[in-house]
């Protein structure tokens, strides 16, 4: 076999087990995730679910009251029977009977095979199904005025007898338990258990889930070190694997989870690919940079090629040139090609966004201003004006950022736009023409280039 021969069986099968290698998708990885969402599903095991300041409809068999003072009974024929000494109170309900619950303070433990999700947009109802292994779980509920009694009412269809200190009471229409403090609500022997939270001011979950669904969803995932970036309105899915530990916590909308999974999606497409995908859907750079290693590599095989045949001809000399030439113009038009791309990527992504949120922000001050010289635009949160380019604003220039970071701090101090920062608004607007007419001016010369 000749030299020749041998180098270029070497470089095949380098080449092979290279690509072998960054064709092979991940089966698991590490992950882990920080952001918000506006809604979400999540299956698994939970060590805490406590929402604040909600409605409550559960499913139970028997509970216990602490913190009752006073028992007010409605008998069948309309006489009322007020009880204030006692000391324990036992309920024990029909069957089916929903139990409602208004102004509670719901805390659930150690819920196995649960499905937790809103029933609706931003965690306005959230549904909750599960085993309850624990013992403890509890609602207390109170009225919302400090000086107001705290109460809670049954009738007959929900209730099947009372137990007052062990004496069983039937027959009635209602009973209200009152008082001045807070009541407790304990849940005592239920396994399957279904409950609707409405409205809550606040949900803390914390616990190990089997999934995890986000919709509309925004932050920054990790899988084995890969950084994806999560835009509104994304959808996020995160199965974990079986013999791990995954950790999740929601508080009111942020999400942050972390664990080892074996099937992750982002709108459907899969997450856990190889490298050489995750490279041209996330990095083209580096993909760019595989293929031009690989065409530098095979280039050098047909050099050494046509120096052995240089003695040959002249004419092979001159192919050779005529190739590596090739090669080096196509490497700079590659290099050429990716500062267009991040040029591009600058206006579509970050300028243009805040050139249109400005000139709104402008036109609408400059036309109210006529009618009114001391009109305002509130301006107490930026990132809700301009959240769609604060994730890119790394993109700007040094002037840009500087102007960028001078009129937020002046309008966070006056927590509103008027007449006074007018004119910062100006110069933010006219930096930014400026650098977007430096940025088609640089594309210009770039396309001359690579034409």
């Amino acid at each position: 076999m000749k030299k020749s021969e041998i180098i270029l069986v070497v470089l095949v099968v380098s080449i092979l087990i290279l690509l072998g290698t960054l064709l092979t998708p991940i089966m698991s990885a590490e992950t882990d995730f920080k952001g918000n969402a506006k809604d979400f599903t999540i299956e698994g095991n939970f060590s805490t679910i406590k929402a604040r300041d909600v409605s409550v409809v559960c499913n139970i068999d028997r509970a216990e009251f602490d913190g009752v003072q006073t028992i007010i009974i409605t008998n069948e024929s309309g006489s009322t029977e007020s009880i204030t000494e006692f000391d324990r109170i036992e309920v024990y309900f029909n069957e089916d009977a929903p139990i409602p619950i208004n102004n509670a303070f719901v805390w659930l433990s150690y819920l196995e095979n649960c499905i937790i999700k809103p029933d609706n947009d931003n965690f306005a109802d959230i549904f909750i199904s599960g085993d309850s292994n624990c013992p403890f779980n509890e609602i207390r509920f109170s009225s919302d005025s400090s000086n107001s009694i705290s109460s809670i009412g049954f009738n007959d269809i929900q209730v099947e007898h009372l137990l007052i200190d062990g004496k069983e009471i039937r027959n009635f229409t209602s009973v209200i338990l009152n008082s001045e403090g807070s009541i407790t609500f304990d849940l005592h022997n239920f396994k399957q258990s279904n409950f609707y939270l409405w409205k809550p001011s606040q949900i803390k979950i914390e616990g190990e889930p089997k999934s995890i669904i986000l919709h509309r969803s925004e932050g920054l995932l990790r899988i084995a070190d890969r950084p994806f970036v999560i835009n509104y309105p994304d959808t996020l899915n995160v199965v974990f694997s079986f013999n791990q530990q995954p950790y999740v916590k929601i508080e009111e909308s942020d999400v942050e989870f972390s664990g080892v999974t074996n099937y992750s999606s982002l709108n459907n497409q899969k997450l856990l690919t190889s490298n050489l995908i995750y490279w041209f859907n996330h990095q083209p750079e580096k993909a760019s940079a595989l293929f031009a290693f690989l065409l530098v590599i095979l280039t050098a095989y047909y050099a050494f090629q046509n120096k052995q045949l240089v003695k040959q001809a002249e004419i092979s000399l001159q192919q050779t040139e005529i190739s590596l030439q090739q090669t080096e113009l196509i490497i700079k038009q590659s290099r050429e090609t990716q500062k267009i791309e991040r040029m591009e990527k600058k206006l579509e992504f970050f300028y243009y966004p805040l050139q249109s949120r400005l000139n709104e922000l402008f036109f609408e001050l400059d036309e109210q201003l006529e009618k009114d010289p001391n009109y305002s635009i509130r301006f107490e949160k930026p990132n809700e004006f301009l959240k769609e380019v604060i994730p890119y604003q790394y993109m700007a220039s040094e002037e840009l950022e500087k102007f960028f970071k001078d009129f937020i701090k002046g309008t966070l101090k006056t927590k509103s736009i008027n007449l006074n920062n007018k004119a910062a608004l100006a110069i933010l607007m006219n930096q930014v023409s400026l650098d977007i007419n430096e940025i088609k001016r640089e594309l210009t010369i770039y396309f001359k280039v690579i034409n």
